[in-house]
């Protein structure tokens, strides 16, 4: 049951929403680079999420991921901001920029598998074991496109470079591409088969929700 405060917190986010959307749309008839605001009224939603999350979430990993999840959502809208708007027409931050917009890509399918994984009933010693390996090859696979100047694994940069950052794509990108759609549809088939399941009501359980 919904109480009166929720439901008021509900309709001044969804009236906020729909403020900013309309803004957006606007915001293509309006010169210069207003749409700065809208990107850091997503962080702030981003960021309002997070804390109604936490708010009820009683799970210690859980609320963990949640938080890498909602700090790799604000950190996408900020590599944005930075590349498009304030260091593209410097090759050495651009090429950076390029490598770093990865890393949020892999840990948000990486949090939501993990997450997922402990919805419902599940084996405490072999989740924690299956989340261990994936965490280790996500951090590899940030790794490695962080420190691409190195190798050209995931891009292969044409250098010099100039306004305009141009490269083709290295073995390293598919394999975080793959790694990235796996952890997306592994996570929403173990979530609907959790929710068909006759237990599916230990989502709701004290254990993770107040």
């Amino acid at each position: 049951m919904i109480s009166k405060t929720q439901r008021k917190r509900i309709l001044i986010f969804v009236a906020v929403f729909t403020f900013i959307m309309l803004y957006n749309f606007l915001n293509t008839f309006i010169p210069g680079k207003t749409h700065d605001i809208i990107s850091f009224a997503y962080m702030g939603f981003v960021v309002v999420w997070y804390l109604s999350i936490r708010e009820r979430v009683i799970s210690t990993a859980m609320r963990r991921h949640f938080l890498i999840g909602a700090a790799s959502l604000v950190l996408l809208f900020l590599i944005r901001i930075c590349k498009w708007n304030y260091f593209g027409m410097f090759p050495v931050a651009n090429e950076f920029l390029q490598y770093l917009t990865y890393v949020p890509i892999i840990l948000l399918p990486l949090v939501s598998l993990n997450i997922s994984l402990r919805v419902g009933v599940y084996d405490p010693k072999r989740t924690r074991e299956m989340t261990t390996l994936l965490w280790i090859v996500g951090i590899g696979l940030c790794i490695s496109v962080l420190t691409n100047s190195m190798h050209d694994f995931v891009f292969v940069i044409h250098r010099p470079v100039g306004d305009t950052l141009k490269y083709n794509y290295g073995a390293g990108y598919f394999t975080i591409a793959v790694f990235s759609l796996t952890c997306v549809i592994a996570a929403f088939t173990i979530l609907c088969t959790a929710a068909a399941s006759p237990r599916a009501g230990a989502w709701h359980s004290c254990r993770y929700w107040r």
